[in-house]
């Protein structure tokens, strides 16, 4: 980014997409592209007088020659370079500046100085006007030099800050904020209130996390949000030696923002200030007393995230031995003391991972012990029964830790996996069975809070998949079974990511999709939603974010494509072997659907509406001939297009709710291209006829859809003959659905479909541009600040105005409303010239097909 290389940039960001998107930092990354593309337009400007477009748009790895003139003009415009814009010759030039002085800059940093100087004073007036008045008072308590009369201050504040009147309270919170900025030894007393047992407990709490929050702003002047004054030398030592006592304070809360606050403080101090402070914390996990060797873990697993890659190679190995020995004792230890040394261990894994990149001939041998003694510690761990060696929390962070082992070093565990897999298997099926006999006793599916999906997730699950980013939204904390089941289903994904590794799981495929299956039927407590709200339906079926619903994670799974750095589970076995498998699965959700129509359940529908929607999604895996698989001991044939075809033809799903049909009609669009004539014909119809006006949002959505799919299939297939006689009628009733639903998401679903009917017969478009021209115009003028909205106009009128008869109406329809939009919003001020550009922007298209 500082050199503008947007070349080397974009190999960086595709090189360690996984990355950042494990980070949660990926969207910010490409948000810095601008960045890179404003600095690369500031070198070529200074390198470059004179540079045509054409060549910036190739330096720039830009798409066309306008895209560069954009970027370059919004350049000009945000003061990124002086130049201008020659439109005739196609070429960027830089204004030549002779004399600096004539410019802004000396006067911006003559400014800056005369604004510090100006600080400077206020600070100094500040200090003269509240002078340290008890610096040395005979009843000194400690050798920091504390202030009776201030602590005395400091307490009642803290106690006013507690108070349930809330003037009380703005008036303690303003004293401690004054106390902060002119009170020198206001840290130490914090830190001596913190751990002085004398005060009462929730004072020495509010007293612990002020104290946090006060290392964090103050400690040092490299802080990001340093507020002054620094505390003195003095105080800094003092202030350390009580947070070191403070470790063994038996209150959670306090020793938390104890361990916290001494985090922050050997981050600037360690190793130069405080050498003795690590002996010193590996000496308090040593000892007996479990609250000091907490909250030295603490404190630990704060300093493992800022140790430099020079210190990683000397301080990993000690640290990770008395990590080992602290978790593989299990008498000594309680199983909260053993969860957080794996958090440490797990800090300190990535970090040394993170180095191996730069100095493997240092650190692999250093891996290489560490997971010879920790995976024989954790496959002996979970060996164990329930009770004071191991529960659901210490579980699930044992396959965690297997994950990031498993993700980073597999070579070095490949034995301790075969060890592991069998204890994996005896936990899955112990769910399994447990959540299965309460089932049987239960009509989970009569719930309304969603409670089938959540146990069905925590009852079906035998073997592997990336279902832990799903069932995250469904199952519960502490001590719940589906605590270690996440981090299980985590592990195994690392598995199944891994190539040389899937063999552990390539015998459960079939079962990953049909649980797959099961994660993707709507929720009860969303079914309603859905059936009231359009706009939260049509975003819910269009997000493919971690954030939503498990709906849409195991879509994201199944839809190939969509993310590179997501497996496509079809893909990742042999050709025969991922299509059967789905078959199966599909056909056990359909025996599903009918046992529970024949038990009475309501929710039946369910079943066939995944199975549906996952055909749909996986339509590319079946076009060619039937696929043969095997459930049980039957030899059986799953052929999608039958399945799509009786559920399309049984009269039952007409009385369910809508989902069933909308997403039947969706599938078979997406096998159109091994559809019978006559079912295709009948497809064609029903999407036509689930978008008239009397018909719910939901069919009507799906409808939309089928159409966009089948112009595509029907246009690549010369088949255009098919829809032309709906043509009328879906334009008629497009432009109604758009009037009914003027705002929000069904919006955008009609201008998105559209261009794909417009292109198909250019007599019927240029007869009936009379009739959706005024349409365009009056979206056009009623949204010119939405770009998203004109984006969509202005493709339809690219299409459009290559029509010579339509083109015509072009100029008599929305031209002059065009011109008379842009008249309106250049004489006014203020937000209504927010759309000039798009104004612009249509207007040019419009010119140039003119000319």
């Amino acid at each position: 980014i500082r050199f503008g290389d947007v070349q080397k940039f974009e190999e960086v960001v595709t090189l360690f997409a996984k990355k950042f998107r494990a980070d949660n930092t990926y969207t910010l990354i490409l948000r810095l592209r601008h960045n890179a593309i404003k600095t690369a337009i500031r070198y070529i400007s200074l390198s470059y007088i004179k540079i045509s477009l054409k060549d910036i748009a190739q330096k720039l790895m830009l798409d066309s020659i306008e895209e560069a003139e954009f970027v370059v003009a919004k350049a000009i415009r945000d003061g990124v370079i002086d130049a201008f814009i020659d439109e005739d010759g196609k070429f960027m030039q830089s204004r030549e500046i002779s004399d600096v002085y004539s410019t802004r800059e000396p006067q911006i940093s003559f400014h800056q100085r005369v604004q510090f100087c100006l600080d400077v004073h206020n600070q100094s007036i500040k200090a003269m006007r509240f002078p340290p008045k008890s610096c040395n008072k005979s009843y000194i308590k400690d050798s920091a030099g504390m202030d009776e009369s201030s602590r005395i201050t400091i307490l009642e504040a803290l106690a006013k800050t507690l108070s349930v009147e809330l003037d009380h309270r703005r008036a303690g919170e303003d004293k401690l904020k004054v106390l902060e900025l002119t009170d020198r030894s206001y840290g130490v007393h914090l830190a001596e209130i913190s751990i002085d047992p004398l005060v009462r407990l929730p004072l020495r709490q509010l007293s612990s996390i002020v104290l946090r929050d006060y290392t964090n702003k103050h400690w040092s002047i490299f802080c990001g949000n340093f507020v002054p004054p620094k505390p003195s030398e003095e105080s800094k030592v003092t202030i350390r030696r009580l947070l070191v006592i403070g470790l063994q304070e038996p209150d959670t809360k306090v020793k938390n923002a104890i361990a916290y606050a001494l985090a922050n403080v050997v981050k600037w101090d360690w190793p130069h200030d405080c050498p003795d402070l690590l002996d010193i914390l590996l000496k308090y996990i040593r000892t007996e007393n479990p609250d000091l060797v907490d909250g030295s873990m603490r404190v630990l697993l704060e300093l493992a995230g800022v140790i430099s890659d020079m210190q990683i190679p000397i301080l990993g190995p000690i640290i990770l031995q008395e990590v080992y020995k602290v978790f593989t004792d299990v008498q000594k230890y309680r199983l909260r003391i053993r969860e957080m040394a794996l958090d440490l261990f797990l800090t300190l894994y990535e970090r040394i991972c993170e180095v191996v990149f730069t100095n493997k001939s240092l650190v692999i041998p250093l891996l290489e012990n560490i997971l010879l003694q920790f995976s024989q510690a954790l496959v002996m761990a979970l060996q164990a029964n329930d009770g004071p060696a191991l529960d659901n929390h210490l579980r699930a962070k044992i396959f965690q830790v297997w994950t990031s082992i498993v993700l980073v070093s597999p070579k070095e565990v490949l034995t301790s996996l075969e060890e592991i897999m069998p204890t994996v298997i005896s936990f899955l099926k112990s769910i399994l069975n447990a959540t299965d006999a309460k089932l049987s006793e239960e009509d989970v599916g009569a719930s309304n809070d969603g409670s089938y999906l959540c146990e069905h997730v925590q009852s079906g699950i035998r073997c592997t998949s990336k279902l832990l980013f799903f069932f995250s939204f469904f199952l519960d904390g502490a001590g719940h079974p589906g605590m270690p089941l996440l981090a299980v289903l985590d592990f195994l994904y690392a598995l199944v990511d891994t190539p040389h590794l899937r063999h552990f799981v390539r015998a459960a495929i079939e079962d990953v999709l049909y649980y797959l299956l099961i994660c993707m039927q709507i929720p009860n407590s969303q079914v309603e939603i859905f059936l009231e709200n359009v706009d939260l339906f049509i975003i819910n079926e269009d997000s493919f974010d971690f954030k939503e619903l498990v709906r849409n994670r195991a879509q994201v799974v199944l839809k190939p494509n969509l993310w590179s750095w997501h497996l496509d589970i079809c893909k990742e076995f042999a050709a025969f072997e991922a299509p059967t498998a789905f078959g199966n699965a599909v056909m056990r959700l359909l025996e599903q659907a009918t046992r529970y129509k024949n038990e009475g359940r309501h929710d039946w529908w369910k079943c066939l509406e995944v199975s549906m929607q996952s055909i749909g999604l996986v339509a590319h895996i079946y076009v060619g001939p039937s696929v043969f698989g095997k459930m049980g001991d039957q030899l059986v044939t799953f052929n999608p297009v039958t399945v799509v075809q009786s559920i399309f033809d049984d009269p039952m799903i007409r009385d369910a709710p809508p989902f069933l049909l909308g997403e039947c009609i969706w599938a078979a669009g997406q096998l159109a291209d091994i559809l019978p004539e006559d079912l295709k014909r009948r497809v064609i119809k029903a999407s036509v006829e689930a978008l008239h006006l009397n018909q719910h949002h939901v069919m009507k959505v799906c409808g939309i859809r089928t159409i966009y799919d089948l112009c595509q299939h029907l246009e690549d297939r010369k088949q255009i003959a098919e829809i032309l006689p709906y043509l009328p009628t879906l334009m008629n009733t497009l432009v109604g659905i758009a009037n009914q639903y003027p705002e929000g998401e069904f919006l955008h679903l009609v201008l998105e479909v559209f261009p794909r009917l417009m292109v198909l017969d250019q007599a019927f478009t240029a007869a009936s541009a009379p009739n959706f021209l005024p349409f365009l115009r009056d979206v056009f003028a009623a949204k010119t600040e939405d770009r998203t909205i004109i984006a969509r106009i202005e493709e339809i009128i690219k299409k459009l105005v290559k029509i010579p008869e339509v083109l015509a109406n072009i100029q008599t329809i929305p031209f002059p409303a065009l011109v008379q939009l842009l008249q309106v919003r250049s004489s006014t001020n203020g937000n209504l010239k927010a759309g000039l550009g798009n104004v612009f922007r249509m207007l040019k298209i419009i010119v140039r097909a003119s000319t």
